[in-house]
């Protein structure tokens, strides 16, 4: 799942950055998913503001006080070098988004991300975004390998810290037993998933499907064809850079991640101590996981840390703090990103038709001329 389980090169695949067999303009249906992305987003962000309420959200802004600054600045971090790794995943060469045309596509899914349901939809948006620069192949490929390689980093913190949090903090005998069984879990989702990407996750998923008649024999034949290209694409990187330098930037954001929930918590006058950072990253993740089902985990995410911090002898309105104070950073992450991503696409797309029709003009005037 991480970069140590990329599949070998298979013929009519070689993953080369510059071997896109469908290197042209992103087709027009890219463009109608993402504005229609936007507009879900903007709905589903105004669901969430009336659920949680306005006057409860500028309490919770309150309380923060300046850590909500320091909690900013440490997202604005995060998301670059969540961008740096997606931009990895792109590779080097023919033609690809830039860098800050790869930190418009994270934006734009991270705050679609925030405000929908199970936290998938920004994905697609991403790929469909970053479609305008580069090939879909490409695009759809960075965004697979991408998210393989932050799941995969998830479920390897969960399998090796849950246990040592199990053993090495005093806890109920209930949270043990629950760290070790979600360690188990994680652990052989990671060996799974590895065995799956070396296999080609994505052929299996379509084999899987033609085998229980899903998928009709021709539609498999070339759905295959289209996700073996996916399953071993191969980013081309610089003779100096490292495969594992993308890796490195998802470990770097998810430790700034810890951070930022770190300053919460020192907002409001207490002190996290290893322990308790431990059992975040840990169980925390598991939680956090289980909480994407609904937008920003309304509900649960609460509940479920305030009853974690309790078992760690932290008192529970501090989870509950930790939630609310991540959770407005992300919605005011959201709004600004909707709205600025909203606005510049917007730009784009209209500098474009101007062009157009400037060189119909010019073309049709050319022809006129005797």
């Amino acid at each position: 799942m991480a970069a140590a389980a990329e599949p070998g090169p298979v013929a009519g695949a070689t993953g080369d950055a510059e071997a896109d067999g469908n290197d042209g303009p992103a087709p027009s249906w890219t463009r109608i998913f993402t504005w229609a992305s936007f507009g879900l987003a903007f709905i589903a962000l105004g669901l969430t503001v009336w659920s949680v309420g306005p006057r409860t959200l500028l309490d919770q802004l309150g309380a923060i006080g300046l850590g909500f600054v320091a909690v900013v600045a440490i997202e604005v971090v995060v998301t670059l070098c969540d961008s740096a790794a997606l931009s990895s995943f792109l590779g080097h060469g023919g033609r690809r988004a830039t860098y800050l045309q790869v930190v418009r596509a994270q934006v734009a899914g991270r705050a679609i991300n925030a405000v929908t349901p199970l936290a998938s939809l920004g994905e697609a948006t991403k790929a469909t975004t970053l479609m305008e620069h580069t090939s879909s192949r490409r695009a759809i490929a960075a965004v697979f390998h991408y998210n393989l390689a932050t799941i995969a980093i998830r479920m390897g913190t969960i399998a090796i810290g849950a246990p040592i949090c199990g053993l090495a903090l005093d806890l109920p005998h209930v949270l043990v037993v629950a760290l070790f069984a979600g360690g188990a879990v994680a652990a052989a989702v990671l060996i799974g998933g590895v065995l799956l990407v070396r296999r080609g996750m994505l052929v299996t998923l379509v084999d899987a499907a033609r085998s229980i008649r899903v998928l009709s024999r021709d539609r498999a034949k070339r759905w295959r064809q289209k996700v073996l290209e996916i399953d071993r694409y191969k980013p081309k990187h610089r003779k100096q850079q490292s495969r594992w330098v993308p890796t490195m930037w998802i470990v770097t954001s998810r430790l700034l991640a810890l951070g930022s929930m770190w300053v919460v918590l020192a907002s409001v006058g207490y002190t996290a101590g290893p322990g308790t950072i431990a059992a975040v990253a840990t169980a925390g993740q598991l939680i956090s996981m289980i909480a994407s089902v609904v937008p920003m985990g309304l509900g649960i995410s609460e509940g479920s840390n305030a009853a974690l911090f309790a078992a760690l002898g932290v008192p529970p309105s501090l989870g509950v703090t930790m939630v609310l104070g991540g959770r407005i950073t992300l919605l005011a992450y959201a709004v600004l990103g909707l709205v600025l991503l909203s606005a510049s696409t917007a730009v784009v797309h209209t500098a474009r038709r101007v062009r157009a029709r400037t060189h119909t003009g010019m073309r049709r005037a050319a022809t006129q001329v005797p």
